[in-house]
Protein backbone atom coordinates (compact mmCIF):
# COMPACT_ATOMS: atom_id res chain seq x y z
CA UNK A 1 0.00 0.00 0.00
CA UNK A 2 1.98 2.61 -1.59
CA UNK A 3 5.37 0.72 0.17
CA UNK A 4 4.47 1.11 3.82
CA UNK A 5 3.23 -2.39 3.96
CA UNK A 6 5.84 -3.29 6.64
CA UNK A 7 5.85 -0.20 7.89
CA UNK A 8 1.78 -0.74 8.73
CA UNK A 9 2.85 -4.35 10.03
CA UNK A 10 5.63 -3.11 11.97
CA UNK A 11 3.12 -1.06 13.94
CA UNK A 12 0.39 -3.32 14.69
CA UNK A 13 3.25 -5.43 16.07
CA UNK A 14 4.52 -3.07 18.28
CA UNK A 15 0.69 -2.08 19.58
CA UNK A 16 -0.35 -5.50 19.89
CA UNK A 17 3.07 -6.22 22.58
CA UNK A 18 1.58 -3.26 24.58
CA UNK A 19 -1.38 -5.19 25.01
CA UNK A 20 -0.77 -8.56 26.94
CA UNK A 21 -3.93 -8.66 28.31
CA UNK A 22 -4.42 -12.69 27.82
CA UNK A 23 -8.19 -14.12 26.69
CA UNK A 24 -8.56 -17.67 25.76
CA UNK A 25 -10.85 -18.04 22.70
CA UNK A 26 -13.14 -20.19 20.90
CA UNK A 27 -13.82 -19.39 17.49
CA UNK A 28 -16.57 -21.47 15.85
CA UNK A 29 -15.92 -20.76 11.90
CA UNK A 30 -19.32 -21.05 11.20
CA UNK A 31 -20.37 -17.63 13.13
CA UNK A 32 -19.27 -14.43 13.30
CA UNK A 33 -19.30 -14.83 17.10
CA UNK A 34 -16.04 -15.05 19.29
CA UNK A 35 -16.80 -16.57 22.64
CA UNK A 36 -14.45 -16.91 26.03
CA UNK A 37 -13.43 -20.56 26.54
CA UNK A 38 -11.20 -22.55 28.80
CA UNK A 39 -11.07 -25.15 25.53
CA UNK A 40 -9.99 -22.39 23.14
CA UNK A 41 -6.59 -20.88 22.11
CA UNK A 42 -4.82 -18.76 24.85
CA UNK A 43 -3.33 -15.44 23.15
CA UNK A 44 -3.29 -11.81 24.12
CA UNK A 45 -5.79 -9.50 23.49
CA UNK A 46 -3.16 -7.56 21.35
CA UNK A 47 -2.63 -10.56 19.40
CA UNK A 48 -6.28 -11.36 18.71
CA UNK A 49 -6.89 -7.87 17.44
CA UNK A 50 -3.25 -7.96 15.78
CA UNK A 51 -4.14 -10.75 13.41
CA UNK A 52 -7.34 -9.22 12.24
CA UNK A 53 -5.70 -6.08 11.60
CA UNK A 54 -2.50 -7.37 9.12
CA UNK A 55 -5.20 -10.07 7.65
CA UNK A 56 -7.05 -6.94 6.40
CA UNK A 57 -3.74 -4.48 5.97
CA UNK A 58 -2.63 -7.95 3.16
CA UNK A 59 -6.45 -7.80 2.48
CA UNK A 60 -6.54 -4.40 0.76
CA UNK A 61 -2.67 -4.75 -0.16
CA UNK A 62 -4.00 -7.49 -2.50
CA UNK A 63 -7.08 -5.72 -4.00
CA UNK A 64 -4.38 -2.51 -4.66
CA UNK A 65 -1.88 -4.54 -6.65
CA UNK A 66 -4.44 -6.82 -8.33
CA UNK A 67 -6.17 -3.77 -10.10
CA UNK A 68 -2.77 -1.63 -10.49
CA UNK A 69 -4.19 1.09 -8.70
CA UNK A 70 -1.60 3.41 -7.80
CA UNK A 71 -2.06 6.86 -6.15
CA UNK A 72 0.51 8.88 -4.38
CA UNK A 73 -0.28 9.31 -0.68
CA UNK A 74 -1.24 13.36 -1.32
CA UNK A 75 -4.12 12.13 -3.74
CA UNK A 76 -4.64 9.33 -1.01
CA UNK A 77 -5.22 11.86 1.84
CA UNK A 78 -6.91 14.61 -0.18
CA UNK A 79 -9.29 12.09 -1.20
CA UNK A 80 -10.30 10.38 2.15
CA UNK A 81 -10.86 13.94 3.97
CA UNK A 82 -12.93 14.93 0.93
CA UNK A 83 -14.87 11.76 0.94
CA UNK A 84 -15.14 12.65 5.05
CA UNK A 85 -16.30 16.20 4.74
CA UNK A 86 -19.15 15.52 1.99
Amino acid sequence: MNGHTNELLEEIDRMAKADDQAINLDVNINSTKTNPSASGQQQTRGEAIAKVLKDYVHFVEGVVVDNGIQVSDSDLLQKVVRDRLV
